[in-house]
Formats: structure tokens, sequence, C-alpha cells
């Protein structure tokens, strides 16, 4: 589920819930094809590619950048519930279990976060009855509050690497400016400060937006994506940390909508839920990982048992964009209005596998766009590690901020999306 920044004055993480696996995958057992073709792909390096060919060339894959803002080193996880709650003893056990699983270690070492702690003395049960309903700016005046004065709250006391995490009941709706928060994020994080001027980092879970969805799979979810976050970039009103694509991929802030931190970046892929297993058997969104990224890998890790397949554009060229008044320089493709270029796309994978589909779209690959601006044809419609394949495209209209297209690899009904923008004037 795609989810846009909300609640008034807060920056807001959502995190989406579509289609969780039940499990990751074996490797794929097809037979290993050829190795890179003679129109392989070049590039300036060759980093990333092992001595097996797989992947055949470094793909220009983004990263996400460190902002310099302090991340949690060493979080410390406070699992606040409701009594009334009947899944309150779940939620105390992930936040409990997840610091030292491996998913934790996957999605957040490379960015300096040691192994996260709770237990037993960091749990908080709220005894009294949940609201019905409450406003994203009470919730935030209520956790302050409780953080403030924890000799009467009997919350713990916050430190340096404190998170709090709130799971509100299906009963209580959380509302945005006067809307259900539903309608906009599944939970987020932030900080808030207490009357002594104190930074508390916490989350929110909104157990009500579960949809279809069980309560606690989704839950989970969306906690193991908030935790991730509140830790690598936690102090989001003054000091942000891991977050935002590097200048030459502003394509992907496009495709994200600006949802780009770590988490956000795989919220929207097909393979970003799953199930883990004993001992850490729950529901989990995988994360971003630069170095997954930049190597070929699949770049949301905990990675899926089975190889990644995907393609990218080939030599994209400095272009300049027009975005909400601002002048954007970042990397792509300049096609003006009514003129035709082929874009060259390098297919590769991090091991043998079965060919898979690719073609190009305008847009995110989720939706139609409205107004077409790009008309575009394929040389081929699959294609393997190493291969090449023209994408021909040629503009119909012009827009001043670029017109996003995105690059699907399909295999077993899985897309991988890859973005980039063309510029039209």
């Amino acid at each position: 589920m795609r989810a846009a920044v909300v609640l008034a004055a807060f920056v807001i993480v959502g995190c989406g819930s579509s289609s969780p696996e039940s499990g990751d995958a074996s490797p794929d057992a097809a037979t290993a094809t050829d190795g890179p073709t003679s129109d392989a792909p070049t590039t300036s390096s060759d980093a990333g590619s092992d001595a097996s060919g797989y992947p055949a060339f470094a793909p220009d894959m983004p990263q996400i950048v460190d902002q310099g803002g302090s991340v949690l080193g060493s979080p410390r996880i406070v699992t606040v519930t409701w009594q009334a709650d009947s899944n309150a003893a779940t939620f105390e056990a992930f936040g409990d279990a997840i610091g030292a699983s491996n998913y934790w270690h996957a999605t957040t070492s490379e960015y300096g976060i040691a192994p996260a702690t709770s237990g037993a003395s960091n749990h908080v049960r709220i005894q009294t009855a949940p609201a019905t309903k409450m406003t994203d700016t009470a919730l935030d005046a209520f956790v302050a509050d409780q953080v403030g004065d924890t000799a009467t709250s009997g919350w713990p006391a916050n430190d340096a690497n404190t998170i709090y995490i709130l799971y509100l009941p299906e009963s209580l709706e959380l509302t945005s400016d006067g809307s259900n928060a539903c309608d906009v994020e599944d939970g987020y994080h932030d900080e808030t400060f207490t009357t002594s001027n104190d930074r508390v980092v916490y989350a929110v879970i909104v157990e009500g937006c579960h949809d279809t969805e069980d309560v606690v799979s989704f839950s989970t979810e969306t906690a193991s994506h908030e935790l991730v976050e509140s830790s690598t970039d936690p102090f989001i009103q003054e000091a942000l940390a891991w977050t935002g694509f590097d200048a030459d991929h502003y394509a992907w802030e496009t495709w994200t909508e600006q949802q780009d931190e770590l988490a956000d970046a795989c919220q929207d892929n097909d393979d970003a839920y799953y199930t883990d297993v004993a001992p850490f058997a729950y529901a989990l969104q995988r994360s971003w990982s630069n170095a997954s990224a930049a190597a070929g890998h699949n770049p949301c890790v905990p990675v899926p048992g089975v190889p990644n397949y995907s393609a990218v554009a080939l030599d994209p060229q400095p272009i300049t964009l027009t975005v909400d008044t601002k002048t954007i320089s970042t990397k792509g493709f300049s096609i003006p209005n009514g003129q035709t270029q082929t874009i060259r796309l390098g297919l590769y994978s991090d091991a043998p596998t079965a060919d898979w589909t690719v073609s190009v779209v305008e847009g995110d690959g989720f939706s139609t766009p409205s107004t077409s601006h790009l008309q575009i044809t394929m040389s081929a419609a699959s294609g393997n590690n190493g291969d090449v394949v023209d994408a021909t495209i040629t503009t119909t209209a012009t827009k001043a901020s670029g017109v996003l297209a995105t690059i699907l690899s399909t295999q077993n009904g899985i897309n991988h999306y890859v973005p980039f923008l063309v510029a039209t004037e």
C-alpha cells in the first residue's frame, strides 16, 4: 500500500502491508543460463560484479544518504500497550526479541546500530480504557506528558537511546486534520519534547488500519518498519540522519513520493513482506541496504531466498528539472517534446536464474498516469544476466518536473522496480 506524508506538523513515515509472504521461498532451481552476452553493458567500474559473472556489471543503484544527524546506536525499546489489548503480550515479546534477531542485524548494522534491548522492565500496560478517538496532536502531547513525569506514569525513564513504541488498540481511531489517519498511513515515528525540553523518540502502530490482514501480522510488519527508522533517523524534527536518495537518483524520490527513509524505500516492493522463522517467527518488512543495492543484490534486506534479477538504464546523463519552484540537478535522459531517443537497459542477476520479462512504463508501475507524456517500444520482452534491451522513447508532452518512467523486471509474478526520469523541456 502506498503511503503519504501525513499528520499536520509532524514528519510521518507510513507503512503498508498489502501482500505478505508466508516465508521466503527456496532458491530458484532454474537451469543456469549462458553468461554475459557480447553486447554486455559497460560501466566505469566493475565493483560489485563477482568472479562468477553475477551480476554481469555493477548496477547504477541509488544510495540513501547520511544527512549528519545522530542515530540511536544502542536502542532500548519500550513497548506501550493498553491492558484491554488482547495482543499486548505478543507485542511485548516482539519488542523483546527483535534486537537480537537476524532481521535486526541485516537491516540496521551497516548504519551503526547495535542490537536493541528490551525486557519486562520496558513494558508499559496502560490500565485505563483507551479512548474511542484521539488526534495525532493529542497523542503527541500524551507521550510527552507520560515521559516527562515517569514518577506518576510509571513509564521507564527516557535516555539517549530510548524508543517508546505505542500500539493503539483497534477500538481507538487516530485522526489527523479531522480525517481517519488510516487514509494516509498505518504507523509512524516522530520525536516530541517534554516540558523540560528533553527529546523523546516514539513510534505509533495504528492497529485499526489492518484492513483484511490479521492485526498481529499487520502490527509487527509496521513495527519492524518504524523501529528500523526510529533507530536510523530518530530526530526527524531537527537533525535528520539516514534519509533521502543521493542527488543523481532523484527519480527514486519521485517514485517513493518523497518517502525516503530506509524502510520507506522498500515498502512498495512486491517482495517487501515476509514471515520469518523461529525463533523470531513474526511478519516483517524488509528495509533498504546501501551495501546490498551497490553489490547487485536485492536492495531490500534480509534478502529473499531467490536470485535477485533487475535492470537499470545505462548511461544516464545530467539533467535539470523544476520541482516546486526549485531547480533539481540529477541524472536521467533529456528527450524534448516530439523527439525520440533509444535508451539501453542492462539486465543483471546475482545468481543463475530463468529469463525474466522486462518492460518500461510511464509512471511508477502501479497505476497509469492521468496524462500521457511518453510513447515507449521495446526491442525485446525478456532477457537474462548481461543482456541489453533497448527502450525507444518518444516524448509527446512536456512536464517541467520531468516524467517518471519505471523499468519492470518480472519473474513468477514478482516485479522489481527501477525508476528513471525524462526531462522534456
